[in-house]
């Protein structure tokens, strides 16, 4: 049934991000906004049509002027799991399904109206916009309580600007708008959300996009983290 198969996608992506984590799932709802869908679908052509017209404006490559190698390194990692859906081979403008951690107050209200309002409540340490990860365990800490919950949305990231700067360092891009000639910002982290010393080190990863028809809320997930326990049930009185 169409039930299924969108439960069986949204489960196949989200444990596609657990990396070995011990969160189960406990619901999934599929979100159907035909607004956001709109302005989504709007927004690959617009941004493929820029890319093809004017590379020099939109698809900048400068990127690569300083500290190159840990810039190359986090634009692999990212292109690695762009590559994973067999949706973006040979597409000009790819689509990444990517997690938001959120929590009961804030989720009906991002899949009705989207994203944009989250991007004025704080400067945002790699940049003033909508953070994203592909990592659960890691959105986990935005999920506060016994049950957490996931958006995960599809993300049309554009032209990646791969950043390696500390948030606390003098060239932080610490509340910043995006870099010119780039549509999102990705940056690899450890636990604590800051870029290792060694970039080879890292264990999660956050993206960061600035327009909100970059973004299209596709399944909020209900989940707990898994009992170490398992439980036995009580033998029946009667047998």
């Amino acid at each position: 049934t169409h039930v299924g198969i969108e439960y069986e996608k949204a489960r196949t992506i989200f444990e596609e991000t657990l990396k070995g984590s011990n969160l189960e799932i406990e619901q999934i709802y599929a979100i159907e906004n035909p607004t956001l869908e709109a302005a989504f679908g709007a927004e690959v052509l617009k941004l493929r049509n820029k890319f093809r017209h004017a590379p020099h404006l939109f698809k900048k490559t400068d990127w690569n002027m300083s500290r190159t190698t840990e810039r190359t390194y986090t634009l692999n990692e990212f292109e690695k799991f762009v590559n994973r859906f067999p949706w973006n081979h040979g597409k000009e403008v790819p689509v990444i399904p990517c997690i938001h951690g959120t929590n009961e107050a804030a989720v009906w209200g991002i899949c009705s109206s989207g994203f944009s309002s989250l991007a004025t409540l704080d400067d945002g340490l790699y940049g003033r916009g909508m953070y994203f990860t592909t990592h659960a365990p890691y959105a986990a800490k935005y999920s506060a309580g016994e049950q957490m919950i996931f958006i995960i949305s599809f993300i049309i990231p554009g032209n990646v600007f791969p950043v390696v700067e500390h948030p606390r360092a003098s060239d932080s891009l610490k509340g910043k708008p995006n870099r010119v000639g780039y549509q999102s910002h990705f940056v690899l982290v450890d636990q604590n959300g800051f870029p290792p010393n060694r970039i080879s080190e890292h264990k999660y990863d956050e993206l960061v996009v600035f327009q909100e028809s970059q973004v299209l809320p596709r399944y909020v997930i209900y989940a707990k983290k898994r009992s170490s326990i398992s439980k036995v049930e009580k033998p029946s009185l009667n047998s």
